[in-house]
């Protein structure tokens, strides 16, 4: 499930149409079809009002919640302070 699916489910879930959320977020409701089919990609600021609409937090939406957090909290950091499975892109772990 990604967050279309879970924007899609909490639509549903509230009884609305997708002429409500288009209305919500001032768009065509063609538009706002497009966002949930897929076939065109919504600004960080819709995506955004969708959060504080629903209540939500960015990351609940995204599916990144606390579990995932932890795991990358858990993973080692890198020379450059960026937390990452693999070695750092920009400054690699110096070998000793």
């Amino acid at each position: 499930m990604d967050y279309i699916d879970r924007i899609r489910a909490l639509r549903k879930a509230q009884g609305l149409t997708q002429k409500d959320m288009a209305d919500v977020l001032g768009v065509a409701t063609s538009m706002y079809n497009m966002y949930e089919t897929r076939q065109r990609r919504m600004y960080v600021e819709t995506f955004a009002t969708l959060c504080s609409y629903f209540g939500v937090s960015a990351d609940d939406l995204l599916g990144t919640g606390k579990e995932e957090r932890t795991k990358w909290q858990n993973s080692k950091q890198t020379s450059c302070g960026c937390l990452t499975r693999k070695r750092c892109p920009i400054r690699p772990i110096p070998t000793t």
